[in-house]
C-alpha cells in the first residue's frame, strides 16, 4: 500500500510584509491581524491607532538620522513617497518644512544639510523664492 505524500512544509516566518497601500505603515496582512473581536484589548478608535502610528513613523525617523545608513534609506523612502508632493507648491513648502522639522529634532547637523541639498532642488523654486522675498520684507 503506498503511503500518501507528505505536505509541504510550513512557510518560513515573514518579518516584514508588503505595504496595503502606498502609503501604508509596514504591517501584516490582513488575515494575520486580530480583529477587534478576536482580541479584547483593541478598543481603540482607527483615529487614535492611525494617531499613535504616525507618532511613531516620527520616532522611527528622527531616531534614523545620527546613523547615515538609516538616513539615507530614511531619506530614499522621502524621495519615493513625496517626490510629487514636494513639487506641489504650497503642499510642497509645507510638506518639507514639515519633514525638516522632525530633522532639526535629532539635533544632526548633518543630517539637515543632507536633507536640505537632497530635498530643496524638488520644491518649486519659483514660489520659494518668492516666499523668500516676501520673509525679507
Amino acid at each position: 500500500m503506498v503511503e500518501p505524500p507528505k505536505p509541504p512544509p510550513a512557510p518560513p516566518r515573514r518579518f516584514f510584509w508588503k505595504r496595503e497601500t502606498k502609503d501604508a505603515l509596514l504591517r501584516p496582512p490582513a488575515a494575520a491581524r486580530p480583529s477587534a473581536a478576536d482580541d479584547k484589548t483593541v478598543d481603540r478608535p482607527a483615529v487614535l491607532n492611525s494617531l499613535t502610528e504616525m507618532a511613531d513613523n516620527r520616532s522611527l525617523f528622527i531616531r534614523a538620522m545620527p546613523d547615515p545608513e538609516k538616513r539615507r534609506i530614511a531619506f530614499d523612502v522621502v524621495e519615493r513617497n513625496c517626490r510629487d508632493r514636494f513639487a506641489e507648491r504650497e503642499e510642497g513648502l509645507r510638506l518639507f518644512f514639515e519633514l525638516m522639522a522632525y530633522v532639526r529634532a535629532a539635533k544632526i547637523d548633518d543630517a539637515v544639510t543632507e536633507f536640505k541639498s537632497r530635498f530643496l532642488p524638488m520644491l518649486d523654486q519659483e514660489l520659494l523664492k518668492e516666499k523668500l522675498k516676501e520673509s525679507q520684507l
